[in-house]
């Protein structure tokens, strides 16, 4: 595997976009990219929310008990997202309709069910769920209401965090070899053709795909803290493109032109959303604690 750096910035590049909001994990782009999705504890326990990318409207959507993770968005006007609901139980997986705000569970099984993903061509909803008797993760697909529900990988590690390509003929997902030790993975949408992508025996995670699906970017600790990369599909090439020394990076996505990265940054148990442009290398805050 081919591998190199091209960006170390993140500590010097910082530059307020808007009001910023306390907590903010798991973003996600609208596929228009005029809204954002993420999830906050400003209230408490982690909430689902919207707001524009210029930082106005933004809206509370889920108020439980529990924690409201992953957002995913299905069309512009449609949240799909994990939830533990008021139990405080294991997650499930639930639709929201921004309209009138209309929540419905989608999964409803003694395990957990986590990571939603949703396909832009069907619907259909990828996910997590341990429902073997071991009890590890494998990864599931649904129709959007929730039915036809199958399994798609079987194994004895373990396996999550699956994404669409954008044409939805193949899936992204981390594999686990051990506690310590997951990777990058693709498959057919069928589940059969497994390909490693990434080789760092470290901890690689939370893969997602560029809109012309020749890129993967990822999250892995493989520099001691997690740092972003890139993998181009064509060239077999691995990039480093953002690192910081004292903060973890997750959850990337690219923009539809592929010059920017979406992504989470942790530091001192304090999130932030960060926007990354891949050109100029200055990366920007836009949902701060």
């Amino acid at each position: 595997m081919k591998y190199s750096i091209a960006l170390l910035l993140l500590c010097a590049c910082t530059m307020p976009l808007f009001a910023q909001i306390k907590g903010a994990k798991d973003p996600a782009w609208s596929p228009n990219e005029k809204m954002l999705a993420f999830a906050s504890d400003v209230e408490g326990s982690y909430d689902i929310y919207t707001m524009n990318t210029d930082g106005t409207n933004r809206q509370r959507l889920t108020s439980t008990e529990g924690d409201e993770l992953w957002p995913s968005w299905m069309g512009d006007s449609v949240v799909v997202f994990e939830g533990q609901g008021k139990a405080k139980g294991n997650p499930e997986i639930y639709f929201l309709r921004l309209a009138d705000k209309t929540i419905l569970k989608l999964t409803n099984d003694a395990g957990s069910d986590a990571t939603p993903n949703v396909g832009r061509l069907t619907s259909r909803i990828l996910f997590e769920a341990n429902r073997s008797i071991d009890k590890l993760p494998d990864v599931w697909v649904m129709e959007k209401d929730g039915g036809n529900q199958q399994q798609l990988t079987k194994g004895a590690k373990g396996y999550g965090q699956a994404v669409w390509s954008p044409d939805e003929k193949r899936i992204a997902f981390t594999g686990k070899f051990t506690e310590k030790h997951t990777e990058i993975q693709l498959m057919d949408a069928d589940g059969s053709k497994t390909l490693g992508v990434s080789e760092f025996n470290a901890m690689s995670q939370h893969p997602n795909w560029s809109s012309d699906g020749n890129r993967l970017v990822f999250s892995s600790n493989a520099s001691r803290v997690f740092s972003l990369y890139t993998f181009d599909l064509t060239a077999g090439k691995t990039l480093q493109v953002a690192f910081t020394r004292n903060a973890n990076l997750y959850r990337p996505s690219f923009s539809a032109d592929g010059n920017s990265i979406l992504f989470c940054e942790e530091k001192n148990k304090k999130w932030q959303v960060r926007v990354l442009d891949l050109k100029s290398g200055i990366s920007r805050t836009i949902v701060d604690r």
